[in-house]
């Protein structure tokens, strides 16, 4: 039996950037199959934690669902005791819970072939999912677009972009700060339609 394996460096910078740096250097070289069990319990406990925090529309027996997902999940993890059963345990997890997140497990046990057409993988039966924002939201997806994509754009973002042209030429106001990237940027307006 395996006692360590190399961590995978995307592993490493999933958990940086879901735990910071300090959690990266605790990986930085090799896994043993406890530390991988429990970075897998830890992420799924911040998949209820979000998924809690941050749906706010759904029916009681989604959430219900989504919960009993994570929970059982949690459970079967703490008992395996390889890499590999760790592992698979946690990818069918993240996969029942992706199905569930889009609006239902598909359950075709009996069925002999599923195949990848549209018509059998529309999974809105139940639910669907629909994506809205806030104002508020908007306005922090045109700030991180500024900042990333369209940094070229506005190089120094607090001077160029937030004071000039959201205080002061758009005083401050988010409506007038949509007109000004319509009139100016079209193609940042269409990201944020």
């Amino acid at each position: 039996m395996i006692n360590k394996r190399k961590t995978d460096i995307t592993f490493k910078f999933l958990i940086q950037a879901l735990y910071g740096q300090n959690d990266y250097y605790k990986l930085k070289h090799s896994q043993t199959v406890a530390k991988t069990k429990r970075y897998y319990l830890k992420i799924l406990e911040t998949f209820s934690i979000a998924i809690n925090e941050t749906i706010v529309i759904s029916d009681k027996t989604h959430m219900e669902l989504l919960n009993s997902i994570i929970l059982e999940g949690k459970e079967r993890l703490k008992t395996l005791s390889t890499f590999d059963s760790v592992d698979n345990s946690f990818i069918t997890t993240q996969t029942e819970l992706i199905f569930q997140l889009i609006g239902n497990n598909p359950t075709r046990n009996f069925e002999k072939n599923v195949p990848n057409r549209k018509n059998k993988w529309k999974l809105n039966g139940h639910r669907q999912i629909q994506y809205t924002q806030t104002n508020e939201q908007k306005l922090n997806q045109i700030y991180s677009l500024v900042q990333s994509k369209y940094r070229d754009r506005f190089p120094n973002f607090i001077d160029d972009f937030f004071h000039k042209i959201y205080m002061d030429e758009c005083q401050s106001d988010f409506r007038n700060l949509m007109n000004w990237i319509k009139m100016n940027h079209s193609d940042i307006y269409s990201e944020i339609i």
